[in-house]
């Protein structure tokens, strides 16, 4: 059993969202709430907005990310080429593991599916 348990890195953390863009965000979920509660058209039409700057924001927050690795790429540590690899290879999921009984989920039932 205790080779069939697993150890699971801690997950990296993504940039963190620009305090200006989490601030549109908050007013976008006031207005959606606003809109929901009163159903007004002038309220939903404030939302809508918020909800279309937000996107814009976010996007553009993204691809800004995106210019900045591209251009801290180098050859001369192979970041350029590790960068240009990992586009290259597309990942495909692995399948999901079928039991005796159908799908498993838990290490246990997994370690009998393989045995």
């Amino acid at each position: 059993m205790a080779d069939a348990s697993r150890t699971i890195s801690k997950p990296r953390p993504r940039d963190p969202v620009p305090p200006r863009i989490l601030e549109i965000i908050r007013e976008k979920n006031r207005a959606r709430r606003l809109a929901h509660r009163t159903g007004q058209a002038a309220d939903r039409r404030e939302a809508n907005r918020l909800t279309r700057q937000v996107r814009d924001n976010l996007i553009e927050f993204r691809n800004e990310q995106w210019d900045s690795k591209i251009r801290s790429l180098t050859t001369e540590n192979n970041s350029f080429w590790r960068m240009s690899k990992a586009l290259r290879n597309d990942r495909k999921p692995l399948p999901p593991i079928h039991g005796t009984r159908g799908l498993v989920f838990t290490d246990a039932e997994k370690a009998e599916a393989f045995a």
